[in-house]
């Protein structure tokens, strides 16, 4: 009896994935998917060509994974696509997290330490108070990146003149880099 159940649930579980020409096949029929869904991603995080191929890969890990799953009979009748692009979405998403939004956080004798990024220390900004650098910092250097409402309920003040602080503080660094040339 106990050989038996072990055999079914070997079964089973063999007969949760399709088989390897059925998902080649549609995982072929249906690649171009996955960079339609990371160019809205890669946008929404304003990535690099590297990090959006770093992202597309993901997305193509994503497509095998739905591909190898999918059951063409399903109860709902969704199709490849829609049941792929969640997964796919998934994929990407984690990606995203794991990769960009916990980088700036290193373990310190179990407390989370801020990192100072290589790029504010590479120049001196002796042209910028400590707050247009703080702003420039969380707006365009940390991830996850603070919006500039998020900023303006920090420092109390108009999201308005956040963006004129930080357009001001670019200014002044274009201006400082372009007098070191």
């Amino acid at each position: 009896m106990r050989l038996l159940c072990l055999f079914v649930s070997i079964i089973t579980f063999a007969s949760a994935y399709n088989s390897p020409s059925f998902t080649h096949n549609i995982a072929r029929d249906n690649f171009k998917l996955v960079p339609y869904i990371a160019k809205s991603i890669a946008k929404r995080h304003n990535l690099k060509i590297d990090e959006r191929n770093e992202l597309i890969q993901e997305g193509y890990i994503g497509l095998m994974y739905a591909a190898r799953k999918y059951d063409p009979d399903n109860e709902r009748g969704a199709k490849f696509s829609t049941y792929s692009s969640y997964w796919i979405k998934s994929f990407m998403t984690k990606y995203i997290k794991t990769t960009y939004y916990n980088n700036h956080l290193c373990l310190n004798e179990d407390t989370y330490v801020h990192e100072e990024p290589e790029c504010l220390s590479v120049l001196h900004y002796s042209s910028l108070n400590k707050m247009e650098i703080d702003i420039l910092y969380k707006r365009y250097v940390k991830k996850p990146r603070s919006t500039s409402i998020q900023l303006a309920n920090e420092y109390n003040i108009s999201k308005r003149k956040i963006l004129s602080i930080s357009k001001m503080a670019i200014i002044k660094l274009k201006t400082e880099i372009s007098n070191k040339k």
